[in-house]
């Protein structure tokens, strides 16, 4: 993420973000109420034409898309370059990659907010790739700080080897072929730099062995891991206990799978050291916290829920323990599974008597 401008005196800061991770550390920080500016496009209902335009947007909702690199805005427009827009009305605008944007709080800058953003200059969170593969299907997943994002899914039509041992082998060669080809893509493209290749059965391994004979260039820093499960659920395979100490990127993604398997652990032995539920405030002021995990979208609701969550999180940082910001880009089952809780868990210090 390039940091374009600070300007104190007005609340502002205008950035460019590179890649999907700059995105969702954006839209953990764009708010119901802040202000952006930037470039966009508006229909002209009288003509039907559609004009480029600078917009100054007071934002009502925010939607991140994950997996299209967009950040949804809605809001309401204060100012406009076209004296034919009407001030006051609404209109949505996304924000993309390497498209500038000025985001002004009127109420001023959290510091963690900023820290944030300054921060996100030095991770390059584009390095780690998954590759989930059997004989029905490839999915090729790139993992980052705070957000995933499926690359390519591939399923092949491979004749069984016992009815065709020729054409299986023809078969299963270009299948190899096109995965391999898409990796030497991304490594060219320096969005790869540590692959995990797993799946169930042997094709992972027979793969590996393809890599080596025809593909030297991409076995550097590869690791290939054993799944029960193909396809997401093999990525989460992965991210839970499967990237190695030595991979330097995608830790958050591990460090979040790692917590979420804690709590559902606890939860089903009914173990009395986790929380959710409306006594979350009382027990981070007993500094019985010791992990708060709390869904990103959760900051993206009301002005009034927000603050309470934050100063929820901020207790909890100031009692020793540590907020954890959820991201709901990695996996939508535990996404449902932590709105069914309220949005925000807890794993305890100690047990709790209920």
């Amino acid at each position: 993420m390039k940091i374009i401008k600070e300007n104190k005196d007005e609340n502002s800061v205008s950035i460019l973000p590179e890649n999907s991770d700059d995105l969702y550390l954006m839209y953990n920080t764009l708010f119901i109420d802040n202000i952006i500016e930037a470039k966009t496009s508006r229909k002209i209902k009288e003509t039907g034409d559609r004009i480029n335009i600078w917009v100054k947007l007071k934002v009502i909702d925010t939607q991140f898309h994950g997996f299209g690199e967009i950040i949804r805005v809605r809001g309401i427009i204060l100012e406009a370059s076209d004296e034919t827009v009407s001030l006051g009305t609404h209109h949505s605008i996304n924000l993309e990659l390497l498209k500038e944007v000025k985001i002004i709080k009127p109420n001023g800058w959290k510091l963690s907010e900023l820290k944030r953003l300054k921060n996100s200059k030095l991770s390059n969170a584009n390095g780690l790739i998954i590759i989930i593969i059997d004989d029905m299907e490839t999915l090729v997943v790139q993992i980052g700080e705070h957000a995933t994002k499926k690359l390519l899914e591939l399923k092949p039509s491979i004749t069984r080897k016992g009815s065709d041992p020729e054409g299986n082998r023809s078969e299963t060669k270009k299948y190899f072929n096109e995965v391999a080809g898409f990796m030497r893509e991304l490594k060219q493209d320096n969005l790869a730099k540590y692959w995990i290749i797993g799946g169930p059965g042997f094709v992972k391994e027979n793969f590996g062995d393809f890599l080596k004979e025809n593909y030297n260039e991409l076995i550097t820093n590869l690791k290939i891991v054993d799944t029960l499960n193909s396809g997401m659920s093999g990525v989460k395979e992965v991210l839970l206990n499967k990237v190695p100490e030595n991979f330097k990127v995608g830790m958050s993604a591990k460090k979040q799978a790692e917590l979420m398997g804690i709590f559902m652990e606890r939860l089903g032995r009914n173990l009395d050291n986790i929380a959710y539920g409306n006594n979350m405030e009382d027990l981070a002021n007993m500094g019985a916290v010791k992990y708060l995990l709390v869904l990103d979208k959760e900051l993206h609701k009301l002005p009034e829920h927000r603050r309470k969550i934050e100063r929820m999180m901020s207790i909890v940082e100031k009692m020793g323990g540590n907020s954890i910001l959820m991201s709901s880009q990695y996996d939508e089952e535990r996404t449902n599974i932590l709105e069914g809780f309220g949005g925000v868990i807890a794993i305890l210090r100690y047990e709790i008597k209920k």
